[in-house]
Formats: structure tokens, C-alpha cells, sequence
């Protein structure tokens, strides 16, 4: 099928980060936000063991994540499969095939908390890491896990033959992720505009191989 590429917004070369942001349009929600984020971060201390409310948001992280990828399970399986095999490697027997998946998902994200909480940077390296542990097993074993694309990609509507964004060129990725990730350990900017910044700028280079994608 051919697509139409004369609509499509394009990746914003030498646009990021933006040189300044309009902080007022923003500021009151900034504010709550940074208060609520507070609380919970006061909370997570004084708690004997953080994991007993860390576990369940990032097995529901895990779960919504998964469903946006087509990856259908739910809190119930991922809990009983946590239950049967605490502690081990994923086993395939008798469990669906979206449960391991959403599994590898929770596993690669706290993979990437530990690595954080010992001091190691975001980079390129756990980056790729982190992507080959989330595709290590299902559908996404054959798309290059631990790789950068190397092809370029686009995000489509499919019903509509259009394509709706075309992001950063291979040859370009490696240079913007270190843009990326220079500005996620260097820039000054607060932590929540910092947070939401990254995961905009993530998205628009799309990393890793794959075909059009639908809306």
C-alpha cells in the first residue's frame, strides 16, 4: 500500500532541546504537580520497604504499556505468574504468550530502576539493554532487540493511506539520542519539564526497527 507523505509532520532537526519555554502557560500546574510528587516522595521514605507500593504501580505500568502494543493481560495473570515463579526465569508452560511479554516489560523497567538507583546514567548503552530484555522473548524477539533502527520509520494511518509523522533519520539517531541524553544528565531545567521533555523527544525518534505503524 502506498502511503501519502505531503501532510506528514516531520522530526524538528537542530530544534531540541528548545532554547526556552514559556513557563507561564504552565506554572500553576508545574506547582501542583511538584507538590504532589513531594508527598509522594516523602511517603516512599518514610516506608520500611518502598517495593510494597513500587511493585503494583509498575506491574500496572506494565500492563497499560503492554495493551497500547496490541499486548492484552491483565493485573490477575501477571500477579499469579509473579506468584509461580517468584524468583526465576520465565517459563513459557501454561502461560499465555501476552503474559510473558507484559512480564518482560515489568522486568526490563525495574532492570532500568536498579541501574538508575545505583548511579548509572541514562545513556545509549542502557537504553539497549533495557530493549533487549523487554524483547527478548514473543513478537518482539524478531525485531533487532538491544538495536537502534536502521531503517527509517514512520508512524501511519493505515485506514486513510497517510502518513501522520515521519521521525529522525538513522544516520541522524545517534546524535540526537546523545543530544537526548546529555540534556536528561546536564540540563538544569526542573525534573517533571525535564521528564516530559525526554519522553516527547523519545517518541519523535522512535529507536527501534519496526513498519508503519497505525494510529
Amino acid at each position: 500500500m502506498e502511503l501519502d507523505l505531503a501532510s506528514a509532520v516531520h522530526y524538528h532537526y537542530d530544534k531540541f532541546p528548545p532554547n526556552r519555554l514559556n513557563y507561564g502557560n504552565f506554572v500553576d500546574d508545574l506547582i501542583s504537580a511538584t507538590d504532589a510528587i513531594a508527598r509522594y516522595d516523602q511517603m516512599l521514605k518514610n516506608m520500611h520497604n518502598s517495593e510494597i507500593l513500587l511493585a503494583p504501580l509498575r506491574n500496572q505500568e506494565a500492563v497499560i504499556s503492554s495493551r497500547m502494543e496490541g499486548t492484552i493481560s491483565t493485573m490477575d495473570e501477571i500477579l499469579k505468574y509473579e506468584a509461580d515463579h517468584e524468583g526465576g526465569a520465565a517459563n513459557t508452560s501454561n502461560v499465555r504468550a501476552e503474559v510473558i511479554e507484559t512480564i518482560l516489560y515489568q522486568r526490563a523497567l525495574k532492570s532500568a530502576q536498579i541501574a538508575m538507583n545505583d548511579g548509572y546514567p541514562i545513556s545509549q548503552s542502557m537504553i539497549k539493554t533495557v530493549h533487549q530484555q523487554l524483547l527478548s522473548f514473543g513478537r518482539g524477539a524478531t525485531k533487532s532487540p538491544g538495536q537502534f533502527k536502521q531503517d527509517q520509520n514512520y508512524l501511519a494511518d493505515r485506514h486513510k493511506s497517510k502518513i501522520l509523522f515521519v521521525p529522525i533519520r538513522p544516520e541522524k539517531l545517534h546524535d540526537g539520542m546523545e543530544l537526548l541524553f546529555d540534556y536528561i544528565n546536564h540540563d538544569t531545567a526542573p525534573a517533571i519539564i525535564k521528564a516530559a521533555m525526554t519522553h516527547v523527544e523519545f517518541e519523535a525518534c522512535l529507536l527501534y526497527t519496526s513498519d508503519a505503524a497505525d494510529e
